[in-house]
């Protein structure tokens, strides 16, 4: 394929992708998840764009990076985790437990009457 070249896959390579066999699932999972399916007049072969579908794919795991990781750092984790890179992935988590654990001082004393009474009752079980 040429550089120039858009990168497409047919939904039959779709389906083998994400695990369907049936073309409806897979036309709801394109659906779902905004990709669009496309076709060339005279043509049968339906079609989705390679980036759109990898994007749509990698949306959710994109998300729990940027929680995980905050927006500084979610690029720098995803590159660690499409090469393999563990030793970086430990890295950036270490570091991670570092900026982003908040320990609260002014933990709340519960003396309420419910709670003694739920705590009674616990006991008395």
């Amino acid at each position: 394929m040429k550089n120039s070249e858009l990168e497409t896959l047919t939904l039959k390579e779709l389906a083998v992708k994400i695990g369907y066999t049936d073309l409806r699932s897979v036309y709801r999972w394109c659906a779902n998840n905004g990709v669009v399916v496309l076709f060339d007049n005279g043509t049968r072969v339906k079609y989705v764009v390679r980036s759109e579908f990898e994007a749509a794919r990698m949306k959710t795991f994109v998300v729990y990076l940027k929680k995980r990781y905050g927006e500084k750092h979610w690029v720098e984790a995803f590159k660690a985790h499409m090469n393999f890179n563990i030793s970086h992935i430990l890295d950036l988590d270490s570091a991670g437990k570092k900026d982003h654990t908040r320990v609260s001082k002014n933990i709340p004393s519960s003396t309420s009457k419910n709670s003694e009474r739920f705590l009674s009752d616990l006991n008395n079980l």
